[in-house]
């Protein structure tokens, strides 16, 4: 830059929504501006101008299932999805993932009506056992039950335990 002119125009610049103001504590301070991770800054010093770039492209690679960011600079930022129980995940497209859920265990789709001779439902026609898969499993105490029979066992005991030794 040939021949700076020299005013003092950098007094108080406040950056909003924070509202934090930074001040010229001398006429010679310089106002520094540093284009971070994911911004693009272009200065053009022919008319003292700079433009401020943020820009993501979002892609899912293929043979995976992540979510891949790229910012304006091509730095990459991955997320990892991973299915849960009876859940499946697929990449359709290079922006499109696609879940499915198992519905195979719904409750509401439990029929059944043949007994065996302690009175059990058989749900299937076979077993009584209707499967069951905690969400979170770290919430139960020890193993997770794998049957909804083997969780109310489990809660009803908690629940005599908290109503000083009375059932529910």
């Amino acid at each position: 830059m040939a021949n700076p002119a020299y005013y003092d125009f950098f007094r108080k610049i406040v950056l909003q929504p924070d509202g934090v103001t930074l001040e010229a504590d001398s006429v010679t301070d310089t106002l520094t501006i540093t284009g971070g991770t994911g911004v693009e800054l272009s200065p053009n010093e022919s008319n003292d101008s700079f433009n401020i770039g943020v820009d993501y492209q979002f892609a899912v690679p293929i043979g995976t299932t992540d979510l891949q960011l790229t910012d304006i600079n091509s730095n990459d930022r991955t997320i990892t999805l991973t299915a849960g129980n009876n859940i499946t995940l697929t990449r359709v497209t290079g922006g499109e993932i696609r879940i499915d859920a198992d519905d195979t265990y719904v409750l509401g789709d439990v029929q059944g009506s043949v007994f065996a001779d302690d009175s059990t439902l058989l749900v299937d026609g076979v077993s009584g056992a209707i499967k069951y898969y905690p969400t979170t499993p770290s919430d139960w105490n020890g193993t997770a039950p794998t049957s909804v029979g083997e969780a109310l066992d489990r809660l009803a005991v908690v629940v005599k335990a908290l109503n000083a030794g009375t059932g529910a």
